[in-house]
């Protein structure tokens, strides 16, 4: 611990109290109730049925469903949300323990689709604890020096008091290439960084640009952990980090409309479930049932604090599989894997669903390649996008991926300078078109 980000603990702690905000005292509830299952599960069914009786007594878009259970919801997504947005809302006055303006969180809109969610202040104090708590988890104490990786524009650009504040310093990471990576190993030092966050992407193009420079490596000394998030983290992204940093790197799931759900825990693959501020579901891919215990089915998630626009079984978009413990009933659920967006899931020629780290895990064993994207052209037709330190034959990249999708998998080898982002600065891997066959 450093003797800033110590004395920042204290005073912001101390002014949580004095201000009656909050975040210390759901900080301490999030860590019981994470670490003592039983006692969260209990408090979790008691928050669902206030959050049933709350929503359907004052928000106009629930009130038919008063005295029903939480499974005779419907599954919403963004766009039923965006479309009855007045009627999902409850009225300001309507809201318990609210101080002043509502906080408005944003979706970046790289679906498309733009998406303001008002938190109210209950809400707004649980959503940083949860930053808190889970930053703790992967090494991280609040108000250490850390290095937030983003994409600059009008909303969102550094703020030179709250960074000092804070001890959170944004780099923009629009650009990443090596003149823009060294700036930022240059930043890392300069402000003696305990953890770097940003899109798994931006972290794995610094790892790489530090593994393949080894005398940049001393400008990392003061890390000891990154956190990726939006984006699926590659294996041999996780086993460099390890090997040459010494340090650890977890992958965080979490959304801009309801915050911190999940995050692996370090050395562990499964994520860490956040039962003390959601409720989850993983239901069939193909309708509103609940999945059988290691299938594949979409994450659906119910916000048990923001009662100024209650998202009760929301649809992430996401897809995964959750596991339990051994002991069913006494322990949390987890998800033991995350596949990203149901848009962005890809099928063998048989119909089957392919993990993304299945490909991640088969082509980091080529050290020519520099970057990859796949392609799902259509049920059976495959494009493999590399970018490329040096040439390899596409014979044996064409072997690989029909040994993972069947021989049926017609497959094509397209060698570029680079692979673009999208305009809020993720990359994405793995992309999925069956929707535009036919």
């Amino acid at each position: 611990m450093s003797l800033g980000g110590n004395l920042r603990r204290v005073v912001f702690f101390a002014r949580d109290r004095m201000e009656g905000q909050g975040i210390g005292a759901n900080l301490k509830e999030i860590r019981k109730e994470l670490s003592e299952p039983s006692l969260g599960l209990e408090k979790q069914s008691q928050r669902i049925t206030d959050l049933l009786d709350y929503a359907t007594t004052n928000s106009p878009f629930y009130k038919s469903l008063t005295g029903r259970g939480i499974q005779d919801f419907p599954v919403v997504n963004k766009q039923v949300l965006i479309e009855n947005y007045r009627d999902v809302c409850v009225p300001p006055a309507m809201v318990p323990h609210q101080r002043g303006s509502m906080h408005i969180a944003k979706t970046s809109g790289s679906t498309g689709m733009v998406f303001k969610v008002p938190q109210d202040t209950r809400k707004r104090a649980r959503r940083i604890a949860e930053l808190k708590y889970f930053g703790e988890l992967a090494g991280y104490l609040s108000h250490e020096p850390l290095v937030q990786l983003q994409a600059f524009n009008a909303d969102n650009k550094a703020d030179r008091f709250k960074s000092f504040k804070d001890n959170v310093y944004k780099f923009d990471a629009s650009s990443m290439g090596d003149e823009r990576l060294t700036e930022l190993l240059e930043f890392i030092e300069r402000k003696r960084a305990i953890a770097v966050i940003g899109y798994a992407s931006w972290l794995s193009q610094l790892v790489n640009f530090v593994t393949n420079n080894p005398s940049s490596l001393a400008k990392t000394k003061t890390l000891k952990t990154l956190i990726a998030i939006s984006e699926h983290l590659h294996d041999e992204t996780r086993d460099k980090v390890e090997q040459h940093f010494g340090a650890y790197i977890v992958s965080r799931y979490s959304n801009e409309e309801q915050g911190v759900l999940a995050q692996q825990l370090a050395g562990n693959e499964g994520f860490k479930l956040n039962h003390a501020s959601y409720y989850f579901e993983i239901l069939k891919l193909d309708c509103d049932l609940p999945a059988e215990p290691g299938e594949l089915g979409r994450i659906v998630v119910t916000d048990l604090f923001n009662y100024a626009f209650p998202m009760i079984r929301y649809d992430t978009g996401d897809t995964g599989v959750i596991s339990r413990g051994e002991e069913a009933e006494q322990e949390y659920s987890y998800l033991s894997a995350i596949y990203g967006r149901k848009q962005d899931l890809v099928f063998s020629a048989g119909g089957d669903p392919i993990h993304p780290i299945t490909l991640s895990r088969t082509l980091k064993v080529y050290p020519e390649i520099k970057q990859w994207q796949f392609i799902q052209k259509t049920s059976s037709r495959y494009v493999v996008k590399l970018n490329l330190y040096r040439p390899i034959d596409d014979k044996v990249i064409i072997d690989c991926v029909k040994n993972i999708f069947g021989n049926e998998a017609e497959v094509e080898v397209e060698v570029v300078s680079d692979i673009p982002v999208l305009a809020s600065g993720k990359r994405r891997s793995v992309i999925c078109e069956l929707e535009h066959e036919g």
